[in-house]
């Protein structure tokens, strides 16, 4: 009895990985970051955010950021972010403060082809992202 317990918690972990493992990959790779709550003025061409297998990194155009995210069912969540410190020039310092705000209150995401949007609990699009 032990040993089909054993065998059944096994493959219920197996398979919970291979759901995750099967989420992770549409949002792996780099997006470019086209709006952000708060943040006017984007530049697109050096806003990027980067995900790789519960990694992220990417920047607004100033201090880079690098932090853990979660991906399970409908729910997304970013750990805690670390940054470089330089001081921005305006109104990088502003968008970065906003970029940051909105990665503390994500907690779901929206894939549609190469369009994604980090979306807060209440559905609110906080970050919009393009491949």
């Amino acid at each position: 009895m032990n040993k089909v317990r054993t065998i059944s918690a096994a493959m219920f972990f197996v398979s919970a990985l291979a759901c995750q493992a099967a989420e992770a990959p549409k949002l792996d790779g780099e997006w470019h970051i086209m709006s952000v709550t708060g943040a006017d003025g984007i530049d697109s061409g050096k806003a990027v955010l980067k995900f790789d297998g519960g990694h992220a990194s990417g920047t607004i155009g100033c201090n880079r950021i690098a932090g853990g995210y979660k991906s399970s069912g409908d729910t997304f969540t970013f750990g805690a972010m670390a940054a470089t410190m330089m001081a921005c020039p305006p109104p990088l310092d502003m968008q970065e403060q906003a970029f940051l705000k909105a990665l503390e209150n994500v907690k779901t995401v929206a894939i549609k082809g190469d369009e994604a949007a980090l979306k807060s609990g209440d559905g609110a699009t906080l970050i919009e992202l393009k491949r």
